[in-house]
């Protein structure tokens, strides 16, 4: 797949694999590989490695969990507009400390249910108006959210990783996905906020 950006642009070939892409230039080898015999058996044999290595379970996992996922977050769902909407009277009134641990949880929450680039989204620009007025810089609470948008695990639709567990139940029972989840979760969250509030507060 690196072969393109080594050989001179003037050939043939090099063009034919930069306008094929990764994609065309995986297929290519697929065939080669599907043609060469060794001790007459095949080399690469898709029939035989699609039914035993590759895991369908997960694939179909994805295809439904994906399209889930963009609907509720649509601004026709409207579940966005809600969250926005009233989280500020929520927020309001409470200590430094407190806002801050219940930006945490909020987001922890949301992102182990939606796709944590929609969370963050919606969550930055009411993060970051509400810290102004405790005087917090933008990047600090920025941080903060974004940091908390990686702990999720805990459903299939909350990242690659929950999509990777749920799917494999070889690997972990969902009910050992949520003893060992939950407390890793709580554990990572303490320290977000933890590193958040006290590190970071000296630098903003």
């Amino acid at each position: 797949m690196l072969l393109p950006n080594f050989l001179p642009e003037s050939l043939a070939i090099t063009q034919a694999l930069k306008s094929t892409g990764y994609v065309g230039i995986t297929l290519v080898l697929f065939i080669v590989l599907s043609l060469i015999r060794i001790d007459g058996k095949f080399v690469f044999n898709f029939a035989q490695l699609a039914g035993r290595g590759i895991s369908w379970n997960m694939i179909l996992m994805i295809v439904v969990i994906i399209p889930i996922g963009v609907c509720l977050t649509s601004e026709a769902a409207g579940i966005t507009a809600f969250i926005s909407q009233t989280m500020l009277p929520i927020f309001d009134g409470m200590s430094l400390g407190l806002f801050l641990a219940a930006i945490v949880v909020l987001t922890v929450v949301l992102t182990n249910v939606l796709a944590n680039m929609p969370v963050a989204m919606i969550l930055m620009p009411v993060g970051i108006s509400v810290a102004q007025t405790y005087g917090m810089h933008a990047e600090q609470v920025s941080y903060l959210i974004i940091a908390a948008c990686a702990i999720a695990f805990l459903t299939p639709a909350a990242s690659p990783a929950g999509l990777l567990l749920f799917s494999n139940k070889e690997w972990m029972r969902p009910a050992d996905i949520y003893k060992y989840g939950v407390p890793t979760i709580i554990t990572l969250s303490v320290l977000v906020l933890a590193v958040n509030y006290y590190w970071l507060g000296l630098f903003y």
